[in-house]
């Protein structure tokens, strides 16, 4: 299921970056889509249970997707300039869990960290604000748009967030040691 998602989220990547290269909506959706198809790749190929390499990559690319998440929506909403500390913050932290991730593959010690809860909570600490603060611009912007067709596409994008932010989530609350199937790529 994780190669056909992989699959999908690639297409998504060309199209958006076959659409329109001048836009930066269109090209931090390729990014992100292009993020979320490489760990679900490394997702369908690593071993249940170890960090091998396959599941390092998966962790290391795993952080970009909440802060191209967060500027997509502000994109969207026109809000980068106005927020732009908050994606520098967000970029810092979940920078930060990359390059950590990413010292796993030469360190034995990063290697048994990433292998307990405490990277997916870490991972959480930053993941919830970023998708909190994402809905509520959405919202926000839904609310004050005049236009109809914006106010649905605002109203889309939000649904279909809420619709895979819990589906995403499993593979944390698995990896938090809780007894829940493992369901990102259908969220993907």
């Amino acid at each position: 299921m994780n190669a056909l998602s992989a699959a999908g989220l690639f297409a998504v990547a060309v199209f958006a970056l076959a659409g329109s290269r001048r836009s930066g909506f269109a090209t931090t959706l390729a990014l992100l889509t292009a993020d979320l198809a490489g760990f679900s790749l490394a997702q369908s190929i690593e071993l249940p249970g170890r960090v091998d390499s396959w599941r390092l990559l998966d962790i290391s690319l795993s952080p970009f997707a909440p802060l191209l998440g967060l500027l997509l929506v502000l994109r969207f909403t026109g809000d980068v300039r106005r927020h732009r500390r908050i994606v520098w913050l967000a970029g810092a932290y979940f920078g930060l869990l990359a390059a950590l991730a990413a010292t796993g593959f030469v360190s034995a010690d990063v290697r048994r960290w990433l292998a307990g809860s405490a990277w997916a909570s870490a991972y959480l600490l930053g993941l919830l604000p970023c998708l909190g603060f994402a809905c509520l611009r959405l919202m926000r912007y839904a609310r004050g748009v005049s236009a109809r067709r914006e106010r649905r596409r605002a109203w889309g994008i939000l649904l279909g967030l809420l619709a895979a932010i819990p589906l995403g989530l499993t593979d944390l609350l698995a990896d938090l040691g809780l007894s829940v199937p493992r369901l990102s790529a259908l969220a993907g």
